[in-house]
């Protein structure tokens, strides 16, 4: 009978040790080293998936009972040996992100840390890497965009096509604006971005301005245009520029003073 139960025993734990491995997360256990005085001086690993080991370039048999300081001394320094005492101590679950770096690990993870009881936690991560990277790339980009934007001597403007149910433009919006545009247009940044263009001026999309404007969002070939804004008593030249199906791009330039 006990042989019989070490076997469904041993069965058991080769099964969730299959789980385990087949994880798309990173999953390891580390259990507390303490000195004499009760004090937490380590962790060692009591299990680890081959998502964990192959960090390190190591098996995951090969982690079973190493000392966490001995396999990733920057854990001293960087903040995770007192977070996980700290998770211990509390038997709170954090979760949080981190840029990870060591010798050997330069990565991005999703991890939650987990108390199992007085010495134990698990701790699942994901690489998130890739996302992150893409995320700051996106950020650098956006940084770029608003920096060229702000710092134009241009104005450079962004407007939404209006559409009625059947499809055909009947006014339009604008959704982005630089300084120097608003500047340019003469009129407040409120009004510039929530009057639209019919608002503005009823008989724009009959103008030669709107057609062109049109031309332009059906052709997808640029066009360069001098307009009389008469609200604000300006000529302005234009660059217009198409976007997609419903975005037009207006680079344009304040020249009242030589008509």
């Amino acid at each position: 009978m006990e042989d019989k139960v070490t076997s469904e025993e041993r069965e058991t734990v080769t099964f969730m040790k299959s789980v385990l491995e087949a994880a798309f997360s990173g999953i390891y256990a580390l259990r507390a080293v303490r000195d004499e005085n009760d004090a937490i001086i380590d962790f060692t690993y009591v299990f680890a998936n081959e998502l964990i080991a192959q960090q390190l370039h190591m098996r995951s048999e090969e982690m079973t009972g190493r000392s966490m300081l001995q396999l990733i001394p920057e854990n001293k320094l960087n903040g995770f040996f007192e977070l996980f005492c700290t998770v211990l101590q509390k038997g709170q679950t954090v979760r949080d992100e981190t840029h990870f770096r060591t010798s050997q690990i330069n990565a991005w993870f999703d991890f939650i840390i987990k108390p199992i009881d007085r010495d134990s936690l698990v701790v699942t991560l994901q690489d998130i890497t890739d996302a992150k990277n893409s995320m700051l790339q996106l950020e650098q980009q956006k940084n770029l965009v608003d920096n060229i934007l702000k710092n134009s001597s241009n104005g450079i403007s962004v407007t939404r096509m209006i559409r009625d149910h059947e499809g055909k433009v009947i006014d339009a919006s604008t959704i982005l604006a630089n300084d120097a545009a608003v500047n340019f247009s003469g009129l407040s940044r409120h009004t510039y971005l929530n009057t639209t263009a019919v608002g503005l001026d009823p008989g724009i999309l009959q103008s030669e301005y709107g057609q062109t404007c049109l031309q332009t969002l059906s052709t997808g070939q640029p066009s360069m245009f001098q307009y009389y804004l008469g609200v604000t008593a300006r000529w302005l030249e234009l660059t217009i520029s198409k976007m997609d199906d419903d975005h037009l791009i207006h680079v344009f330039t304040d020249i009242t003073s030589i008509k």
